[in-house]
């Protein structure tokens, strides 16, 4: 803006009249004009990228421009930092210069305002190459020029911020926002009275100056927001590098004050509205990698998705199936769930999917018995779920033996046998507790799909009659050609498989049926629980450790003895005190006679209630690894 001077000048004609005549003055040349100029440079703090001088001079039409020092106290002539402003010839009471568009400057820098002649085209060129719109000089050859020391008004400003429910998007929304100077919009941890500076809890949102509203801002992704938490929003100013740099130890982009000294700054409350949201699954085949498929899940905050059993017209939230997948706010279509590895489905189950929150922390802690990471509800109040059956698309099944005795005529019963296809119950003998898949000790049985009970086998007429020794039943596949031929290989007639991906089959301890009858043991606090039926005298019962050669070390029982009368039923056997048991180790349960007198003598194989035998001479005992038995 040029505010130009009125000055009234006299219009002076002269008329001269005269005779021409020759002298020497008529061989003089015309003088030139040096051009002039002066103006005044008021101390004045930078407001809206403009410069201000005041009463200026100049003779000839031509530029006033902004440099910055060189750092010897002179202007760097070969840049200019601002809008080169053209001015007529005359006198001015003041001319503003406005600086180039973001101009960086820093308080206290020297800045310098010079003088240009322009060469009569209106277009600053003046350059260091080019001497085009040279500078004013004063009558000493001096520049006309004068400096002035940057002066950086302090920013102000104001905001504010109203109470809000974060959005699924975890922005949260600053009303207005009014800053002199470019900055950044923080928002701090609470910490009584005022924001916690120490604590951020935002991505600093930088602004232009001017007035803004609802700003949104986002929280870090670290950040965990309670219900009704109260939050501050604070104005801070900006070094000019656009980079949020400030910390209780470095004191860049520090926060914006008031006239009082305080700062710009807003408390609110947030509230976390309670979470929705809906799934589905549908029925499936349970895939070889044990990964259940859930079709759809919409979820207005970060939660968990987790499968359940069933436990009749709902889940049974005590019995988790699923490893939990933790999913953020969202839509997810066909989620992949992880079984848990010690979980079994049976064919065509029934299993229930459920939507829980999250309390933050990204750590499944729900129980029934406290209130973390909850089922989400729905506006009724009832669970979030869907319920869908498994089932298989490979070959299956299970075997179970309860009461593995081999009669005289050389038969065993199966108890039970489950298979979802057509396949093989087959009999193997036992190499170092695994089957010994080349040796078939019984007539392998062909079975469709389904469930049987007592299914008969009879020993190869070659089989040895060896009582207490493994035993393994095992399904296989069949071919089509209903002709067994495992050999192993993987190409015919492969192995019916659990869920982990081992072989279906089942090691159990075969004994004579006039002997002691095995029914099975379980583990029960420190001691085992044994299932005996007896065709012989009363007796001891004790637990032993193995010696490493397939028998019991008689000389470390690891429990106390315990009396057995002629009749069926559970016996329990308590371990020694201070006796420690692997669940790998193989333990004996061995069967002594007793001398009559109702008192155990037996020690260091002496001949006192010694181990007894049954008919044929086999002794009476049991091996097994503890980590076999049924919990009890």
């Amino acid at each position: 803006m040029i505010l130009r001077k009125q000055l009234l000048l006299p219009i002076m004609v002269a008329v001269m009249l005269g005779f021409t005549s020759c002298s020497d003055d008529d061989d003089e040349l015309p003088r030139i004009e040096e051009p002039t100029g002066s103006f005044t440079l008021p101390d004045q703090p930078l407001d809206e990228e403009m410069v201000f001088v005041e009463d200026l001079s100049i003779s000839k039409d031509g530029w006033i421009v902004v440099r910055r020092d060189n750092g010897d106290n002179e202007p760097l002539m070969t840049e200019i930092i601002s809008m080169p402003e053209y001015v007529e010839a005359g006198d001015y009471d003041e001319v503003s210069i406005r600086l180039k568009n973001n101009t960086e400057l820093v308080e206290g820098e020297r800045l310098w305002v010079n003088l240009h002649v322009d060469d009569g085209d209106m277009v600053f060129e003046y350059s260091a190459s080019n001497q085009s719109d040279t500078p004013v000089l004063n009558s000493s050859g001096s520049l006309v020029a004068h400096s002035f020391m940057v002066d950086m008004p302090d920013p102000t400003g104001s905001l504010s911020a109203e109470d809000q429910e974060l959005d699924q998007n975890r922005k949260l929304n600053i009303s207005s926002v009014v800053n002199s100077h470019p900055g950044w919009v923080v928002v701090y941890h609470d910490a009584e009275e005022g924001p916690d500076l120490n604590v951020r809890l935002s991505v600093p949102r930088h602004i232009e100056a001017g007035t803004h509203t609802d700003l949104k801002v986002d929280l870090e992704d670290d950040v965990d927001i309670q219900n009704n938490q109260l939050l501050w929003v604070v104005l801070h100013s900006d070094d000019g590098d656009k980079v949020f740099e400030y910390s209780a130890s470095n004191q860049a982009d520090v926060p914006v004050l008031t006239s009082s000294g305080s700062l710009v700054a807003h408390s609110f409350m947030v509230d976390m509205p309670d979470p929705t949201g809906s799934l589905s699954a549908e029925d499936q085949e349970l895939d070889e990698n044990r990964k259940l498929n859930i079709n759809s899940v919409v979820n207005s905050h970060p939660g968990w998705v987790v499968v359940y059993h069933d436990a009749e017209e709902g889940p049974d939230l005590n019995v988790r199936l699923s490893v939990p997948r933790h999913t953020e706010a969202g839509t997810h279509t066909d989620l992949k769930v992880d079984l848990e590895d010690d979980v079994d489905i049976q064919n065509n189950q029934l299993l229930w999917v459920v939507l829980h929150s999250d309390d933050g922390d990204k750590v499944f802690e729900f129980s029934p018995e406290d209130d973390l990471d909850l089922p989400v509800l729905t506006e009724s109040d009832e669970i979030v779920m869907d319920s869908f059956r498994v089932s298989f698309s490979w070959p299956t099944g299970s075997i179970r033996v309860s009461l593995p005795i081999i009669e005289e005529d050389r038969k065993l019963l199966i108890s039970s046998v489950e298979m979802n296809s057509k396949g093989w119950l087959v009999l193997h003998g036992d190499s170092n507790w695994e089957p010994l898949l080349t040796e078939i000790i019984a007539e392998p049985k062909l079975l469709e799909a389904g469930s049987y009970q007592d299914i008969e086998l009879t020993l190869n007429e070659d089989v040895e009659m060896i009582y207490g020794k493994n035993i393994w039943a095992a399904l296989y596949t069949d071919d089509g050609d209903n002709i067994y031929e495992f050999d192993g290989s993987g190409e015919t007639d492969t192995a019916f498989l659990n869920q982990d991906g081992s072989p279906v089959a089942e090691r159990f301890t075969a004994y004579k049926a006039s002997s002691l009858k095995y029914f099975f043991l379980m583990i029960a606090h420190q001691g085992i629980t044994a299932w005996l039926n007896f065709e012989n005298d009363p007796g001891w019962l004790l637990l032993y450790r193995d010696n490493g050669l397939g028998a019991p070390s008689m000389s470390e029982p690891v429990s106390k003895p315990i009396y057995v009368t002629t009749e069926d039923g559970f016996y329990r056997i308590s371990f020694e005190s201070g006796v420690e048991i692997s669940n790998q180790e193989i333990l004996w349960l061995v069967f002594h006679s007793d001398d009559g007198d109702g008192t155990f003598e037996y020690v260091d194989n002496n001949d006192i209630d010694p181990p007894a035998k049954d008919e044929d001479g086999e002794f009476i005992r049991v091996p097994f690894r503890p980590n076999e038995l049924s919990i009890f």
